[in-house]
C-alpha cells in the first residue's frame, strides 16, 4: 500500500496551511518516508538526517521551521541533540517534535526537560504527525507575530535603605502568596545582588544565573520566553526566581539597561513580578524603583530605620515617584517596637499601609529551613499581615505603562536633591 493512502485529510488549521521548511531526523528510512509523506502532503519541505551530527550541520547551514526529532539515533542521542539546539540562542525558540518508541512517562518528561515542545510516540498515524506539526508551526508563528504592546505584568519593588530590615523575607513571602491567591505563577527577580540570599529562602540552587542569562541578552538583544524560563528555578508554590549571580565580582556586569532588559522579559510572560533589591541608591535599584507600579517600602520601628525611610522617600519625591505607588511596611519581626506607628507616620508624612508584627524565632526558623513563614506558619500574625499586603496588590488598578530605560537617571536624581 503506498504511503500517501495511509494519510487521511486532515481539516483546515487556523490561517489555513503553512508551508514550513522540516528537517526530520531519524535513522529508520520506514519513519523518514512516513514523516516526509504526511507532512509533504500539507505543502512543507521536507529534508531529512539520519544522525544527530548529521543534523546539526544542516541546522547551523540553513533555516528550518521544525524539527521532527527521534530519540534513537546513533552516536549522540536525540535528547543531547535537543539540548544543544536550545543553547543556540538563534535556535532557541525553532520548534521540537520528538517522536520515539519510548512511551513511559519518565522518557517523556525526559524529552520536555531536553527542551522539545510535543512529544509522539511509536507507532503513529501519519495524521496525528501532521497535525502536530502543524499545531506547533502555528503557535510558533503566532508567537512571532505577537503584537509587543501586550499587557504587562505588575512590577514590585521590595525597599528598604536599611540593611538586615527583612526585603528579601518580604520578597519571597510576598510572591508566594500571590501565587496563592493567583493559582499561577509569579516572578521574583534578586537584585540584592550582594546578599544574593532569595533562593536559599525557598530551598533552592541555583543551575543558572543573570550572569548566564546576560550573556545571551548580549549576544541577541533581546529575550525570548523560552530562553527567560531555562534561567529561572521553579519552586512548588509557583514561585519563578531569577537568581542574582553566585560570585559577588560579577555583579558589576549587571547594568542599568540590563536590568531593565530582564525585568521587561519578565513582566511580558509572568502577571507580577517581586524584585529583591540591595541597600542603596545604585542605579540598578533606581531603574527598579522609577519603573514599578508598587514599591514596598520596608521600615524599622527605630530611629535608624525611619531615618532611612525618611531618606527613601526624599529620594523618591526627588525622581517624581507619585506616593500613592509607595506602601510603607513596618517591620516588627526584624525590631521590637521603639517608636509608635503613629509617630513614624508623622515624622514621614506617609501612612503605614501594614505592620509585620513580632513572630519570636518562627521566622529564622523558616529562613533555616527554606519554607516561607507563608507556607511553614499560615496562621502566625506576619504571614497573615503578608496575604493582607498580596490581597491589596491584587486589587490595585491596572498601572499605566511606564516609560522606557531612563538615561542618566542617577545623574538626574542627584541633580533634583541638590
Amino acid at each position: 500500500m503506498p504511503f500517501q493512502s495511509l494519510i487521511r485529510s486532515g481539516g483546515t488549521f487556523l490561517g489555513g496551511e503553512t508551508r514550513a521548511k522540516v528537517l526530520v531526523v531519524d535513522d529508520s528510512a520506514l519513519i523518514r518516508q512516513i514523516a516526509r509523506e504526511s507532512l509533504e502532503a500539507r505543502g512543507h519541505e521536507v529534508t531529512w538526517a539520519a544522525s544527530a551530527e548529521d543534523a546539526l550541520k544542516q541546522v547551523e547551514s540553513r533555516q528550518f521551521d521544525l524539527l521532527v526529532l527521534d530519540i534513537v539515533l546513533p552516536g549522540m542521542d536525540g535528547y543531547e541533540f535537543c539540548r544543544r539546539i536550545r543553547q543556540d540562542p538563534k535556535l532557541r525558540a525553532l520548534p521540537i517534535l520528538m517522536i520515539t518508541s519510548k512511551a513511559s512517562v519518565r522518557e517523556k518528561l525526559a524529552g520536555f526537560d531536553a527542551g522539545a515542545d510535543d512529544y509522539l510516540v511509536k507507532p503513529f498515524d501519519p495524521a496525528e504527525l501532521g497535525a502536530r506539526a502543524q499545531v506547533l508551526l502555528e503557535r510558533s508563528a503566532r508567537t512571532q507575530d505577537a503584537p509587543s504592546t501586550k499587557t504587562l505584568g505588575k512590577l514590585i519593588t521590595c525597599f528598604s535603605l536599611r540593611g538586615g530590615a527583612g526585603t528579601s523575607t518580604l520578597t519571597v513571602n510576598v510572591a508566594v502568596a500571590l501565587a496563592q491567591l493567583l493559582q499561577g505563577q509569579v516572578a521574583v527577580a534578586d537584585f540584592s545582588l550582594e546578599r544574593a540570599a532569595v533562593p536559599l529562602f525557598l530551598d533552592l540552587v541555583p543551575r543558572l544565573t543573570m550572569e548566564d542569562l546576560i550573556t545571551l541578552v548580549a549576544e541577541v538583544s533581546s529575550i525570548d520566553s523560552r530562553t527567560l524560563f531555562d534561567h529561572l528555578l521553579r519552586h512548588t508554590s509557583g514561585v519563578n526566581v531569577l537568581a542574582a549571580p553566585a560570585s559577588p565580582e560579577k555583579d558589576e556586569q549587571i547594568t542599568p539597561s540590563l536590568t531593565a532588559t530582564m525585568v521587561q522579559a519578565l513582566r511580558q510572560n509572568l502577571p507580577f513580578v517581586i524584585c529583591d533589591t540591595s541597600s542603596d541608591f545604585r542605579e540598578n535599584n533606581l531603574v527598579l524603583l522609577e519603573r514599578a507600579d508598587l514599591i514596598l517600602l520596608v521600615a524599622t520601628p527605630d530611629i535608624v530605620g525611619v531615618k532611612a525611610a525618611s531618606t527613601t522617600l526624599h529620594v523618591l519625591d526627588a525622581m517624581s515617584v507619585p506616593r500613592d505607588r509607595v506602601q510603607l511596611v513596618l517591620n516588627e519581626n526584624v525590631l521590637r517596637s521603639q517608636i509608635g506607628e503613629k509617630e513614624i507616620e508623622s515624622t514621614l508624612r506617609q501612612p503605614v499601609a501594614e505592620v509585620l508584627p513580632f513572630g519570636g524565632d518562627k521566622p529564622t526558623a523558616a529562613l533555616n529551613t527554606g519554607i516561607p513563614i507563608i507556607l511553614s506558619e499560615p496562621d502566625l500574625p506576619a504571614a497573615k499581615a503578608i496575604r493582607d499586603i498580596a490581597i491589596r496588590i491584587l486589587q490595585r488598578p491596572d498601572p499605566e505603562v511606564q516609560a522606557a530605560d531612563p538615561p542618566g537617571l542617577l545623574a538626574r536624581v542627584r541633580k533634583r536633591l541638590k
